[in-house]
């Protein structure tokens, strides 16, 4: 029971992922989940919202509070990450840590199911995640962690009894391959039966987590009216700032003031007129005046001011009229330099050509001169060769008719003694003969008699061959037949997929997990 235990081959922990640190969505294992649950924080709480999620979050913020409330926001949430990852790290240290409690015989063991109540009792949720507000209570929350090598060793055990007792009614043995699998299976149906279970709970507390943010989110919307009272203002005020900095705006807007100016002057001396009818004309007159004066005075400084700016805007056009005829001179200047430049590199070209032209006809006579040369001795050495060639052949003209004669009376010779030879030749040839056509004959006998002999060996073998085929095959009937019971029986347990749809899952998760270290 420990070497089983202690075996990596048969581990099956599909629902368990170590290795989801680099990935923006870590909440996938029931770990993770599990984690969250505990300390009544939010999945969606801990993923990464960009600055554009903020801001439309947050229509009225400015730039300031909007970077603010990003930097606040994404403090709180790795925050609450570390505190998620270290409660699934001590979840997962206590799936891997023995079951100390556990202290029954192997027998025992086998037959006593192990649930998750057992290994890990409910632990209470916090304050800010409410079972009883969301419909859950404690007593029912069973969120059960991934399955060990004691639930594969109980699924073994009921693996191999349904497989005892499709023995006892086939008459067959189910081969240890299909014991396996099967337990995989069971213990595959069972996870994925718990997962289901894991899954709508965890459904169930993510939709009134929904809920309860649309609540907040209504109540929010509904005293968002401060905020769009000062974006208003703040509007109004760059709008009037945009009118005060533009030029036209401003001319026209002096033009403004100067009519109200006149018109609020006429209306104060008629005004004053009608209430000062019985004061002196003295003293009316020389308000008028004081008025009039005050009046002169700010329309000769506005017309200066006009004046200042005129002459200054001359002034610029002068200074910009004399930049510009200075770099018109001076990119003349350049065009004239690089003119003079180019027509002294054609001069120059034009010279380079002339020579390169003299050396290649002073080359080519040289060439032609030489060619001559070649010519003359080509036809010397072809003369003194030619003459040669005819003394050689003369000479092997006369060696030629002196080896004629040689093989001549040395073909005599030989066809006498060869005639010799061929007689004496064909004479032990016969008798040779003779001696190997009867060897051949009895080599044939005997050849023939083996070939017999090995026939019927053969045949004897083929049908010793052809009995222990029948046997084998009646046999492998026997285990298909237990098998396919035993694979019904299995399938009746799970009521999900085929059997061989199962046996190929579980043996892909079974190499998968002898490929993790």
């Amino acid at each position: 029971m420990e070497d089983g235990r202690e075996s990596p081959s048969l581990h099956l922990d599909l629902s368990n992922f170590e290795d989801g640190e680099g990935s923006r969505y870590v909440l996938t294992s029931p770990r993770s989940l599990e984690a969250c649950a505990r300390l009544g924080v939010r999945p969606v709480e801990l993923l990464h919202k960009s600055m554009e999620e903020v801001r439309e979050g947050n229509p009225g913020a400015s730039g300031h509070q909007l970077n603010d409330l990003y930097v606040t926001q994404e403090i709180q949430r790795r925050r609450k990450l570390e505190m998620c990852r270290e409660l699934r790290m001590e979840l997962l240290q206590e799936d891997h840590q023995p079951d100390r409690t556990c202290s029954h015989s192997s027998r025992g063991h086998k037959d006593s199911p192990i649930t998750a109540d057992q290994h890990n009792p409910p632990t209470p949720f916090t304050d800010r995640w409410d079972p009883q507000g969301m419909g859950i209570t404690g007593g029912s929350v069973t969120l059960q962690k991934s399955f060990s090598q004691g639930d594969l060793f109980q699924m073994e055990d009921k693996a191999r009894r349904m497989a005892r007792k499709v023995e006892r009614e086939v008459w067959a043995s189910v081969p240890d391959r299909d014991k396996k699998i099967g337990a995989l299976m069971l213990l595959k149906h069972q996870e994925e039966e718990t997962a289901k279970q894991r899954k709508f709970q965890a459904q169930q507390a993510w939709d009134n987590l929904k809920t309860e943010e649309q609540h907040i989110r209504a109540a929010l919307d509904r005293q968002d009216w401060p905020i769009q009272l000062q974006n208003y203002r703040r509007r109004s005020w760059c709008s009037q700032l945009d009118w005060q900095v533009d030029p036209i705006h401003t001319s026209s807007h002096k033009a403004e003031q100067k009519t109200l100016l006149k018109y609020g002057l006429t209306k104060a001396m008629e005004d004053l007129k009608n209430k000062n009818t019985f004061h002196d004309s003295s003293s009316s007159q020389s308000l008028e005046e004081r008025m009039i004066k005050a009046f002169k005075a700010k329309l000769i400084k506005e017309l200066q001011d006009k004046k200042n700016v005129q002459m200054k805007n001359e002034y610029e056009k002068l200074r910009h009229s004399n930049l510009k005829e200075k770099v018109d001179n001076q990119a003349k200047a350049e065009e004239r330099v690089k003119r003079v430049s180019i027509q002294q590199k054609e001069q120059r070209s034009q010279e380079l050509q002339e020579k390169l032209v003299e050396q290649r006809n002073k080359g080519l006579h040289e060439k032609a001169s030489r060619e001559d040369e070649l010519k003359l001795m080509a036809k010397l050495r072809a003369m003194r060769l030619e003459k040669e060639q005819m003394e050689h052949k003369k000479m092997l003209a006369r060696l030629t008719d002196h080896k004629i004669q040689q093989a001549t009376d040395t073909l005599e010779k030989s066809i006498l003694s060869k005639a010799g030879r061929a007689r004496e030749l064909n004479f032990m040839k016969e008798s040779v003969h003779q001696a190997l056509k009867k060897k051949v004959d009895q080599e044939k006998e005997d050849q023939r008699r083996e070939i017999a002999h090995v026939i019927r060996m053969k045949d004897q073998k083929s049908n010793k061959i052809r009995k222990e085929k029948e046997a084998t095959v009646e046999e492998g009937r026997r285990i298909a037949r237990a098998s396919f019971h035993f694979r019904e029986k299995i399938r009746q347990q799970t009521q999900s997929r085929t059997f061989d749809q199962m046996a190929l899952q579980a043996t892909l998760n079974a190499s998968l997990l002898k490929t993790i270290p």
